[in-house]
């Protein structure tokens, strides 16, 4: 039996605590890293799927069935979707729960449904305000894309 057998729980428990410690270091080297090699990563990327494809499709599916209806794994994407597009606002969990009980659309009043239909919810918010609260109302898609952009 190697060392590496008989020492297992405790090298993983090394490792762990060696990584909770320097954190931020590994993850500022990891960009750095990835940044000056972007190109060669991207390249890697690619062929690692090419050649995985099958294990990754069915690793993705995996991931997506165990967390398609996790409440939790849910709104914790959503809030990062918000703050990745641009949506201020001073309590997430706040906007969450509003954007969850709202059932009728602000504008058309018409029933909003989960899915990638015209009637889902979407949270329509000013793009031009960026440094304090910028959400408006809760939508229907449809109305959504027909509100113009306000300068």
């Amino acid at each position: 039996m190697s060392y590496y057998e008989k020492n297992r729980e405790k090298l993983l428990e090394n490792r762990k605590l060696y990584y909770q410690k320097y954190k931020e270091k590994e993850r500022l080297q990891r960009r750095i890293r990835y940044q000056n090699n972007r190109e060669k990563e991207l390249l890697q990327r690619k062929i690692h799927y090419q050649n995985n494809k099958e294990s990754e499709l069915l690793r993705n599916k995996v991931y997506y069935e165990k967390t398609k209806f996790n409440p939790e794994v849910h709104k914790r994407n959503k809030i990062k979707d918000w703050k990745r597009i641009g949506i201020i606002f001073f309590d997430y969990d706040l906007l969450y729960e509003i954007y969850e009980n709202t059932s009728h659309c602000d504008f058309c009043n018409v029933k909003l449904e989960r899915g990638k239909k015209s009637n889902s919810r979407c949270l329509d918010h000013d793009h031009y305000i960026t440094d304090y609260d910028n959400v408006r109302n809760v939508l229907c898609m449809k109305c959504n894309k027909q509100l113009p952009k306000q300068p």
